[in-house]
């Protein structure tokens, strides 16, 4: 995804989680890496001591796909009227839940031209090391990733948002002088790029206490349990400033183990937590 890509759908996210949180369980999970090695050395692992890590990975449901977003925005100041752009973002994941995003990076290249390089993120649950770096290289110099590693022992809080974020019902919640009202409605199920998912309704509901002001958020969203991913996410209507995404081009093959490592030639520099 383009920056501006992540910054929309993180916060759609980051809205439709505060609709589904409540009591959510952590399943912790001591996770140890392999031995340092000449692809993982020791030197790129911090010293091991009491800590934990949020991560969260699923394991068992490899893919590639392309995320399509489509960010809804006014067409000019005070505008009712209302546009849409869409862009896309591959993303891939093992079987050992290693995950793989590449956000489209225009550059300008060495001799000028206008290049269609790549900033990808590689996050490997199985080493505890994440990795960034651009593809095709186009700065000066060697070309160059970094990566950031945790300790090799750890301990994973995995949060399972979907399982308890779909149930169905009705909750209120009062903060000051504002009352939000959240209500889960089921939506069955349907298939979606050839997996099936399972659809909820979130609505919220934000007022005042004496109902003067009151606003509603909808947001429909689809899960796949045999994926272990959302597939899709609409706003209803599409809200200015939020945006929808879904998965397409869906293909359930285990990726190459390729993806998930800085290619030969690159130079990789460690950079600390």
């Amino acid at each position: 995804m383009k920056k501006a890509w992540v910054f929309v759908v993180g916060c759609w996210l980051i809205s439709c989680c505060s609709l589904m949180h409540g009591q959510i369980a952590e399943e912790e999970q001591m996770s140890v890496a392999p031995p340092p090695s000449a692809r993982f050395p020791a030197e790129w692992y911090p010293a091991e001591g009491k800590q934990e890590f949020s991560m969260f990975h699923d394991t068992g449901a490899p893919y590639t796909a392309v995320m399509v977003t489509t960010v809804t925005f006014a067409a000019s100041p005070g505008s009712s009227e209302m546009k849409s752009l869409s862009g896309s973002t591959f993303q891939a994941r093992d079987s050992m839940g290693r995950t793989r995003t590449e956000e489209s990076r225009p550059r300008t290249g060495v001799n000028g031209e206008a290049v269609d390089a790549h900033e990808v993120s590689v996050n490997d649950p199985v080493s505890h090391c994440s990795f960034q770096w651009l593809e095709p290289w186009v700065a000066a110099g060697a070309p160059t990733a970094t990566v950031r590693c945790m300790p090799r022992r750890v301990q994973f809080n995995q949060p399972n948002i979907w399982t308890h974020g779909a149930e169905p019902g009705r909750r209120e919640e009062h903060s000051g002088t504002h009352t939000d009202v959240y209500l889960t409605e089921a939506l069955g199920e349907r298939v979606i790029e050839g997996v099936r998912a399972t659809g909820v309704r979130k609505i919220k509901t934000m007022a005042d206490t004496d109902r003067k002001k009151e606003q509603t958020l909808v947001t429909e969203i689809w899960y796949s349990a045999e994926l272990k991913e959302m597939v899709a996410m609409k706003g209803v209507p599409a809200e200015a400033g939020f945006s929808d995404f879904e998965l397409k081009k869906i293909d359930r093959k285990e990726p190459d183990s390729k993806l998930f490592y800085p290619p030969d030639g690159y130079k990789i520099e460690h950079h600390s937590y």
